[in-house]
């Protein structure tokens, strides 16, 4: 997460350290072509949506009775992480203002994340606990590509570009389950698990959107959006051997199938050599197309965007069984950074001016409405030899619903059209999380299966945060403009607790149920938008 807030820090502040000097876009009615190369940094967000499911088989009552107990995870997990990279191309123009682009690249990425699992069973009689825990970890370490970028060119200087091509990245995926016996805070036995590694190479389909600008005759900047999907990735490990009991083995295996997906704010600088080749009369003067005049006033735009939440969560749920003055909890802790996306549309009005002929400083209000939401799901089974089992489901949903705020957003001009500018403000938003959990039981001697519901966990509430954020702007005609950028917003961290709470009487009464949840989100949005502007001045 510092990593994210470290890039969002540094792309807020890079407007105010370039240069400006007019661009130099020739108007050709010729089609021409030129090399260009250079280097990027770009923002990692991955979303993988995975179910792992772990399971170990114990032989250790002296009846040889065996205990089966299984975890499954079913969740949308998020990873993030910093990307840096180098790319060069070939960019054929036409007629005017078409252009058309190849380009190959290779990036190496921190993006990284984990997640831990565990059912622990305690018994108060002999203060002995069974813990079953479940870990893994995602890499992606190094990506290459290549693509087809088709343009038009929407003001001097400025290309409006997509992106559709082919990548091949490498995917490093571990999972192990482990098992541990533990009397008076004291470990008696800790057994290895299987372990289940993906270490492979997956090609994809990408897909961009963005923006370009030449800042000079030949430096130019690049923002845009990009989506890789890689289909599925999927393997097994075991069973294997853990330990030998007088009484029979204890064996573990685990399962997993990934499907995942990754998208990138991509922020480019490159270089591409003079047009000393193309006749003066060709060019259409020094910057190709008109010149707007600009001046301070208000503006009002509609926007539209691609949400994505990195959310950690940290939850805890414990069923106990109270029977004759003993208790018997079983606690399912879980800690991820949970995936949640969707899509956000909103309106804004704001005042800008303008200063020195170069400078920009403008006071932003807006508002929006978001689909953006993340499931997941935990179950756990405790099943024995002698026909009873235990199993606890637990289901969450993570929401956001709108957000309101006020932002302060400097820039620089880096053509006479094109305005590179930061966002700083204060955001307000509203979040929904809402969980339940479900269980089935069968405790012999009774014969019947029973099922209930626990108390339902729910977090409803807006939530103020810091906004950060890096865009271009660049004028169509004199009132309309036309904007992209990329924002990441931090709002802290949000928590509730419930329970214990009875939720079920056994035979007769003599065996109580009780359960109880704890649950810890911490957000963080980024969202890509593009947006249309109308400037209220002639």
């Amino acid at each position: 997460m510092l990593r994210k807030i470290v890039l969002a820090t540094i792309l807020s502040f890079v407007g105010f350290g370039c240069s400006y000097a007019g661009a130099y876009i020739p108007k050709v009615h010729e089609p021409i072509g030129y090399f260009y190369g250079g280097a990027f940094l770009s923002s990692d967000f991955s979303r993988i949506d995975t179910n792992t499911q772990t399971s170990m088989s114990l032989f250790e009552n002296q009846n040889n009775s065996s205990q089966s107990p299984i975890q499954n995870y079913k969740y949308d997990w998020s990873a993030a992480g910093i990307n840096g990279g180098l790319f060069a191309g070939y960019n054929f123009v036409f007629h005017h203002n078409y252009n058309l682009g190849i380009e190959a690249f290779a990036e190496a990425s921190s993006l990284k994340e984990n997640f831990n699992g565990a059912y622990n069973l305690f018994s108060s009689i002999n203060n002995l606990t069974q813990l079953y825990t479940f870990k893994s970890e995602v890499k992606v370490p190094y990506t290459i590509g290549l693509s087809i970028l088709p343009g038009y060119q929407v003001s001097h200087g400025t290309i409006l570009l997509g992106r559709i091509g082919w990548v091949y990245s490498k995917f490093k995926y571990n999972t192990k389950a482990s098992f541990s016996l533990i009397q008076s805070s004291s470990a008696i036995r800790n057994l290895p698990g299987a372990t289940n590694r993906i270490s492979e190479y997956k090609s994809g389909l990408q897909l961009g959107l963005g923006m370009s600008v030449m800042a000079t005759e030949n430096l130019g900047v690049r923002m845009e959006y990009d989506w890789s999907d890689y289909g599925t990735l999927s393997k097994s490990a075991g069973p294997v051997l853990a330990t030998n009991t007088p009484t029979g083995p204890i064996t573990t295996e685990t399962s997993s199938k990934l499907k995942p997906s990754i998208e990138q704010f991509r922020l480019s600088v490159f270089y591409r050599p003079d047009f000393d080749a193309i006749p003066t009369h060709l060019s259409g003067g020094k910057f190709g197309v008109a010149m707007l005049h600009h001046h301070d006033g208000f503006y009002f735009g509609l926007f539209g965007s691609r949400d994505m939440a990195d959310t950690q969560l940290n939850a805890t749920h414990t069923l106990t069984l109270i029977e004759g003055g003993d208790s018997f909890p079983t606690v399912q802790p879980t800690s991820f950074d949970w995936n949640g996306e969707g899509f956000d549309g909103g309106a804004f009005i704001g005042y800008r001016l303008y200063f020195q002929n170069r400078y920009v400083l403008a006071f932003e209000l807006f508002g929006d409405a978001s689909s953006l939401q993340g499931c997941y799901t935990a179950a756990n089974n405790f099943a024995s030899s002698n026909g009873g089992f235990e199993k606890n489901v637990t289901k969450g949903k993570f929401r956001l619903r709108n957000s309101f705020g006020v932002s302060i957003l400097p820039g620089i001009m880096l053509t006479k059209n094109t305005t590179l500018f930061s966002r700083i403000g204060w955001i307000d938003s509203h979040f929904n999380y809402n969980e339940a959990s479900t269980f089935f039981i069968n405790e012999p001697p009774s014969a019947n299966n029973l099922s209930f519901t626990g108390p339902k966990l729910d977090i409803n509430k807006y939530k103020s945060g810091l906004e950060l954020g890096l865009g271009l702007s660049t004028m169509l005609n004199h009132f309309l403009a036309l904007r992209m950028e990329y924002d990441v917003s931090f709002y802290g961290s949000m928590k509730k607790s419930i329970g214990p709470t009875s939720i079920a009487h056994l035979f007769n009464g003599v065996a109580n149920y009780t359960s109880a949840s704890s649950v810890k989100l911490k957000p963080v949005v980024s969202q890509f938008t593009v947006a249309f502007i109308y400037h209220f001045y002639s």
